[in-house]
């Protein structure tokens, strides 16, 4: 029960934290999505440098835990630069604790009698199941939030390994979070590769101009708020 506790606060706290980040940076138009995505990167890569270096120590690992947060935040900032839209603050927050409910309605169904005898096969078909129903959200709705909440998920699956992994205290707890929030790289990798996946070659360009400066979208379109 502990360990359920400890993964609701850390789930809340990291996913809010990366949201404020990503909501402040829009007052800073002259950051490009190149800027974004290389900062949010940069940071990941040198806080797992130094996660080599100091290990077990709880203060480094609670460090650790807000610099990927941080980190979390640009990347998701350079999403929404891509997208050419923003999302209010509270809905941003809202997007989060639907991650945290989602892994509570995840516990609440593994009372169930047949799926706690079968917890692995339970876990793996939920997972499966989610990417399902989030890729058909995408497909067939416009609406901004699902696409944070699709990215979101992606750290918090990675908070339920490091839920049920076997941890001898809360420094064991810490290590394995920290490890579990590295998840943000994945969370890049997804970001990069739509970017390039649904961009022309100008637009390629564009997204890979390192320069600082307005943040205008493609085309004369206009941000888009919903």
């Amino acid at each position: 029960m502990k360990k359920t506790l400890y993964t609701t606060v850390l789930s809340a706290v990291f996913l809010s934290l990366a949201s404020v980040v990503a909501y402040s940076l829009r007052f800073f138009p002259q950051l490009t999505l190149a800027v974004c995505l290389i900062v949010g990167i940069a940071l990941a890569v040198a806080n797992g440098i130094f996660a080599l270096v100091v290990k077990r120590k709880v203060v480094a690992n609670v460090l650790q835990l807000l610099f990927n947060s941080v980190s979390l935040g640009f990347v998701l900032r350079a999403w929404y630069i891509f997208r050419q839209f923003d999302n209010a603050l509270w809905l941003m927050l809202c997007v989060s604790l639907a991650c945290v409910a989602y892994l509570w309605v995840y516990l609440a169904l593994l009372q169930i009698p047949p799926f706690k005898r079968n917890a692995g096969l339970f876990t793996l078909v939920f997972v499966v199941l989610s990417v399902v129903v989030y890729v058909l959200l995408v497909v067939f709705t416009k609406t901004t939030f699902v696409s944070t909440l699709g990215l979101f998920s992606i750290v918090e699956i990675a908070f339920f390994f490091c839920m049920f992994s076997a941890t001898d205290g809360i420094k064991e707890f810490l290590l394995k979070a920290v490890v579990s929030s590295f998840s943000i790289l994945i969370v890049a990798v997804v970001v990069v590769s739509l970017v390039c996946e649904s961009a022309d070659g100008l637009e390629v360009l564009e997204c890979f101009d390192f320069s600082v400066g307005s943040n205008k979208p493609s085309h004369g379109a206009k941000p888009k708020t919903k």
